[in-house]
């Protein structure tokens, strides 16, 4: 720069690219860790400018005035001494593009730094900042005198003063930058933030309409920002709005408007079914918390997951909002959280968002999916069979598509049942469009090869063990009692039929298999039952109360009173080993629903303890609550009324915590006749007042609630 241009900088006003300091940031020899954060700042705020700037570079000139320069255009000017710092120029060059390097993305491409003199004996510094290829954000924190910026924030200029740029200027500058850097290629255009899972077919067919419709609502100019596709289950939801991604992704990302910078999937989905059989998910997203994280962890916002709860959602439609996201929300139907919606609802400009449900919801324009068109069917039947080497004819191939209705589910769990050897007349006869016959026919013949096999034994104790998602290879062969040998061989057969799905080491179940083989239970042995349920016992006793309960109607009377008797007390023993040994106040609470379940004479009485206080002293407040009321509920099934009413008129007067309208709806099950029968029994048997007036108080509001 010469001493001319100069001088007309210095006649300008200050704008989004050009800044004037009196002074340098420090006067004393090195600047601190803020004072680079302010040089820092304005550095990087001078290379976005704003919308009209763009491709300009930078000025900062230190050693002038920042007031508008008076009517001759003159400006006030000051010497700024070469001194410390401002001593080697070269060096302190190095060290800002160093620091630049880690501070922002994409890096600016080069600063300089030279002194002019304006006037004798008077010299300024000037400070031109190249222009970025495309819009910089911080790539680290950044702490100045007075602010502190969060990573990924975008530094902008409005006038003479550094902002923080809003969504919609982010998006004008991108646009900007796009445009006159159409022909080259900025650092971080190239990275796509995604978390997509990959697809879990050969290849996508069919929905060329649901995919053009997709392509339209999801480009930038479209107002329509929530987009849903809805439809029963299995007709392929998932994968269109998977395949609609992956084309973002690969086809699309970095060539026109349309690209997508960042792509999350959020799955709400606890199993997935595939053409291999259905396999549970670890990582299921059903809390807005679970959402934040994911979108966190996507975006590399590592520090919105350290920031307070209550601030995480301005942090995280910030992060949105920096670059042009599309956001995937799968299978919605199974959150129930009410803030995940009013998320969705109020997401920030420009981002877009698919949601997968199987419940239809009041929206504009949705895609509905219904079955396959008749080619798009046979190509996916033909696909199949040829992944699964079978064979059918033109006959059958088109007699199958009539059978399913076109609906991928179908298709793809027939054929898979027709590779592992199932006879296709059989399946062709079996099969209808309803659910419940593609069940009956995909476990019916499959369970029937498995009788009186160790394979057998495995799916029905796996079945039983309901209230786990899944079991581990050890605790299915502690159940089962096989041999090593024979449990290892019945879960490969289970796997090979697709009736159980392997995660690791753990084994879970289709929740239809399960149900299959409990309506089958009538044909397993008694004693078989028996063993199995006092395994389960156990190994974990509030689940072998829950399987027992599956089983009584198939047990010998005088066999399931002994039975019960047994469970009972292990799960007691449990209980008190999980307060007493390991204070876990929780999993001893799990135990009072298994013995309302039981109701032996042991678990009447352990509920009265439960619900009179001298066992759970020690539990915390919400634990407490739920398990005396689990209790109460309990003792009012046994018909315990005389206990119920004894215990609420000593509880009246003292427990502040407790949930009186419940306790009373327990009571009025037996009728007013017999409540006010037992009141009138009680109050001439007690003579305590506070018992007294509390035992008036409940025949009176039993009376008036009823």
């Amino acid at each position: 720069m010469n001493i001319v241009q100069l001088k007309q900088l210095l006649a300008k006003s200050e704008n989004p690219k050009l800044e004037f300091k009196a002074q340098w940031y420090s006067s004393f020899s090195k600047l601190d860790d803020k004072g680079w954060g302010e040089f820092l700042k304005d550095v990087i705020s001078l290379a976005n400018g704003n919308v009209g700037y763009v491709g300009n570079p930078g000025y900062l000139i230190i050693g002038a005035d920042d007031e508008d320069p008076l009517p001759t255009g003159i400006r006030k000017t000051f010497h700024t001494p070469s001194i410390g710092e401002l001593s080697q120029l070269q060096k302190l060059r190095e060290i800002t593009l160093r620091k630049l390097q880690s501070a922002c993305s994409p890096p600016i491409p080069d600063i300089t730094f030279e002194f002019l003199a304006i006037d004798e004996g008077k010299e300024l510094l000037v400070i031109e900042v190249a222009s970025p290829a495309g819009l910089v954000k911080l790539a680290r924190d950044l702490s100045t005198r007075g602010m502190h910026f969060r990573k990924g924030t975008v530094l902008n200029r409005v006038g003479q003063d550094v902002c923080v740029a809003d969504p919609t200027e982010i998006v004008a500058l991108e646009r900007e930058f796009a445009s006159k850097f159409k022909n080259s290629t900025p650092f971080d255009a190239l990275k796509v933030f995604h978390n997509l899972p990959q697809p879990d077919y050969v290849r996508f067919i069919g929905r060329k309409d649901e995919l053009n419709r997709l392509r339209e609502l999801l480009h930038p100019k479209d107002r329509i920002w929530t987009i849903v596709i809805d439809g029963i289950g299995g007709i392929g939801k998932s994968a269109l709005a998977l395949e609609i991604a992956h084309r973002y992704l690969v086809e699309l990302f970095g060539s026109s408007e349309e690209s997508f910078k960042a792509i999350i999937w959020i799955s709400a989905k606890t199993d997935t079914l595939t053409a291999d059989g259905i396999k549970s998910r670890q990582q299921v997203s059903r809390t807005l918390n679970d959402i934040f994280k994911t979108i966190a962890v996507t975006l590399e916002e590592d520090e919105i997951l350290k920031a307070r709860i209550e601030d995480q959602d301005r942090l995280i439609n910030r992060a949105l909002s920096r670059q042009r996201t599309l956001l995937i929300v799968d299978n919605l139907e199974t959150i129930d959280d009410e803030k995940v919606n009013a998320f969705i609802r109020e997401l920030p400009a420009p981002t877009k968002c698919i949601v997968t449900t199987r419940h239809r919801i009041d929206v504009a324009d949705p895609i509905r999916l219904t079955g396959m068109h008749r080619d798009d069917a046979l190509s996916l039947i033909v696909q199949e069979c040829n992944k699964k080497n079978v064979q059918l004819s033109d006959g059958q191939i088109d007699l199958l598509y009539r059978r399913t209705g076109g609906v991928p589910l179908a298709i793809v769990w027939s054929i898979a049942q027709m590779g592992y050897g199932h006879d296709v007349q059989t399946v062709l006869h079996t099969l209808g469009n309803a659910r419940g016959d593609i069940a009956r026919y995909c476990f019916e013949n499959a369970i029937n090869r498995l009788r009186n096999s160790p394979a057998y034994v495995l799916l029905l104790c796996i079945s039983l063990c309901v209230y786990s998602s899944s079991s581990t290879r050890e605790r299915l062969g502690e159940i089962s009692d096989l041999s090593e040998l024979d449990r290892d061989e019945g879960l490969v057969e289970l796997e090979k039929l697709s009736l159980i799905n392997r995660q690791k080491n753990n084994f879970s179940i289709l929740p239809l298999v399960r149900q299959y083989v409990i309506e089958s239970i009538a044909d397993i042995p008694s004693h078989i039952l028996e063993k199995i349920a006092l395994a389960i016992s156990r190994t974990y006793a509030p689940e072998g109360a829950e399987a027992l309960s599956l089983i009584q109607n198939y047990i010998k009377p005088e066999a399931l009173v002994t039975l019960k008797e047994e469970i009972t007390r292990i799960v007691i023993n449990q209980m008190y080993d999980w307060l007493t040994n390991y204070s876990d106040d929780y999993g001893a609470s799990m135990c009072v629903a298994p013995l309302v379940k039981l109701g032996t004479p042991a678990a009447i009485t352990e509920l009265k303890a439960i619900a009179g206080g001298s066992l759970i002293l020690g539990w915390g407040s919400s634990n407490l609550e739920y398990a005396e009321q689990e209790a109460l509920t309990a003792l009012g099934r046994a018909g315990e009324l005389e206990y119920l009413l004894d215990w609420l008129a000593k509880k009246m007067p003292y427990c502040s915590y407790l949930k009186y309208d419940d306790v009373i709806n327990v009571i009025k099950q037996f009728g007013n006749a017999k409540i006010g029968s037992k009141i009138d029994q009680l109050l001439l048997e007690v003579s305590d007042i506070d018992i007294v007036e509390a035992l008036q108080k409940i025949k009176l509001v039993v009376s008036v609630k009823s």
